[in-house]
């Protein structure tokens, strides 16, 4: 009754405690204990310095979802791992660990758009035959990327490259935070022209350094 004529709203709150208060019912339950406990205190606003923080427009919402796995064969989770990486995921992942009883198992996680987590749950419990998937909603900080061209000369030949550019952007100028040439590329510059690899990618990372020295682009 009280908790109706109230009409709590359940969110949770940052706030700081003054109060804790308990109180045990008359009545009594046969599956739970008829205790109320109630909390006061003051909902603590974000401090000037995080509301202005640079990063907060690049919060966004996302769902993990989660299942332990101490029966699944490594194929079936090569194939769940192929299947996931054609859904609408933001990623997923597969970790090693000891469960129960000291049984080597797998802990799934799969990074989702909030309003995919059930079709994804659906999908996990039958590709794996798991009884239950957990989820927690929390927020995450995604910055900026752009996905970028440019060529490299090699003993006088020039090789078209590939990379992605990440970034934040801090009173109208954008702060470089990483520059990745993609991995095909440097794998066919490597072929066509016999440099390793390795050797390619830090040759590329120079060029882009260069070109990007300022830290600030357009």
């Amino acid at each position: 009754a009280l908790l109706t004529n109230l009409n709590p709203k359940v969110k949770n709150y940052e706030m700081n405690l003054s109060k804790i208060a308990y109180s045990a019912g008359q009545k009594e339950f046969n599956n739970f204990l008829n205790i109320l406990r109630l909390f006061f205190g003051e909902i603590r606003d974000m401090d000037i310095y995080e509301k202005n923080h640079p990063l907060q427009k690049y919060l966004e919402p996302i769902t993990v979802l989660e299942t332990d796995v101490d029966d699944v064969s490594g194929e079936i989770l090569g194939n769940f791992i192929k299947k996931f990486e054609e859904e609408d995921v933001l990623d997923v992942k597969i970790l090693t660990g000891i469960t129960k009883k000291s049984r080597p198992g797998h802990i799934i996680k799969v990074m989702c758009r909030p309003e995919n987590k059930f079709e994804l749950i659906e999908k996990i419990l039958e590709e794996l035959g798991t009884l239950g998937v957990r989820m927690n909603n929390v927020q995450r900080v995604c910055i900026d990327r752009q996905n970028k061209h440019h060529k490299i000369e090699i003993d006088g030949k020039n090789y078209e490259l590939n990379y992605k550019i990440s970034f934040i952007e801090i009173e109208g100028k954008k702060k470089i935070i990483n520059i990745k040439p993609e991995f095909e590329d440097l794998k066919r510059i490597s072929e066509l022209s016999g440099f390793p690899v390795k050797k390619i990618q830090l040759f590329a990372l120079s060029q882009l350094e260069k070109l990007y020295k300022s830290d600030n682009f357009s």
